[in-house]
């Protein structure tokens, strides 16, 4: 049972932190995707079709209606979403690169959403391994 938890909360943690920019186009459809290239007439996004095919679609500016853009700390979330649950028998160099990568990340985005530790009272203690 509590395998079926964990292996839960790890999927809808994966669908809640996969960015993507949302085109909503003039006809009512909406699309998920990633930029990958911007013209001066379409765009060319990856979409995701299902969890294992991605699809490339160029989609013309004059049919978009509106775009939804995931800001950059979002995307530098991804990141470190992942690391959580922390696996069992992590060596004291790989604690201390996980502690790392979320310092620069609370250092670089400040004012995000997900930068909630940093707004509350609570701090990250600071860690001196000895050997």
């Amino acid at each position: 049972m509590k395998n079926l938890s964990i292996i839960t909360l790890c999927l809808l943690a994966n669908s809640l932190f996969s960015a993507a920019d949302t085109f909503i186009l003039k006809d009512g459809t909406k699309l998920e995707g990633k930029i990958l290239s911007e013209e001066k007439d379409a765009y060319l996004l990856e979409v995701q079709i299902t969890k294992s095919i991605k699809d490339e679609r160029k989609v013309l500016k004059t049919d978009v209606a509106d775009i939804t853009r995931v800001s950059l700390d979002i995307i530098a979330y991804e990141a470190i979403a992942k690391f959580t649950p922390t696996p069992d028998l992590l060596t004291a160099a790989e604690y201390l690169q996980k502690i790392s990568t979320t310092e620069k990340f609370l250092e670089a985005h400040p004012a995000s959403a997900k930068a909630y530790l940093r707004h509350s009272k609570m701090s990250w203690p600071k860690f001196r391994w000895v050997a």
